[in-house]
This record gives structure tokens, C-alpha cells and sequence, in this order.
């Protein structure tokens, strides 16, 4: 998760150089939504699902959680939904799968919830 550009950088492993290569990258902003520089204003925090099939990314500028899906045949995520924090700057997150149904649980940084 790229924190000033606000995109989930995808890359290829190889294990025998033990290196990364970026090979595309995906918005987590709406498009025409341009990414701030201001503080506390960029992507936080970035979690996959259990199952691998989610991945949510939190952003502190419009203060949501983005939900992309992934396409187990290619790894390609899809922006799907933002849905409010809750409070403001969203800084941390947790996958709750203790809970039924399970629940996204969000710290929230300047709003203190």
C-alpha cells in the first residue's frame, strides 16, 4: 500500500534473488480523485482476508475503508466499495473472525474511537 499515492502496488516474487518487482498498481481512490500531501492524509493501512478473496485498505484523507476483491485465477483486485470509518483519520484496522457474522473493527486516530 503506497501511503502518498494512495494505490496497492502489485508486485512478482522471485525466490531466487529474493527480490520484488512491481508489475501494476491499482487506485483505492475514486476515479478523478487525486491523492492529498497533506498530514495524516494518505493510505494507512492495508489487511487480506482469510480466505484471500478481500482486500481492504484504509484511507485517512476521506476517512474509509476500501474494500477490493481478487480474482483467485489472476490476482487482479478490483475496487468494489468505501465505507465510512467511522471517525476520522482511520489509522488501524482488524479483521474480526471471532464475531458472526465477522466484523471490521477500525481505530480511528484524531476522532480517539
Amino acid at each position: 500500500l503506497c501511503e502518498l499515492s494512495c494505490e496497492i502496488l502489485h508486485c512478482s516474487w522471485d525466490p531466487d534473488s529474493g527480490s520484488l518487482k512491481a508489475i501494476k498498481s491499482t487506485p483505492c481512490l475514486p476515479e478523478g480523485v487525486a491523492p492529498c500531501r497533506a498530514p495524516h492524509s494518505g493510505a494507512s493501512h492495508i489487511l487480506c482476508s482469510a480466505d484471500g478473496r478481500s482486500i481492504y485498505a484504509s484511507m485517512r484523507g476521506n476517512n474509509t475503508i476500501v474494500h477490493f476483491s481478487v480474482d483467485p485465477a489472476t490476482g487482479e483486485a478490483t475496487r468494489r466499495a468505501a465505507v465510512p470509518s467511522g471517525g476520522v483519520c482511520p489509522r488501524n484496522f482488524h479483521l474480526d473472525y471471532a464475531t458472526t457474522p465477522p466484523r471490521l473493527r477500525v481505530g480511528n486516530q484524531d476522532s480517539q474511537n
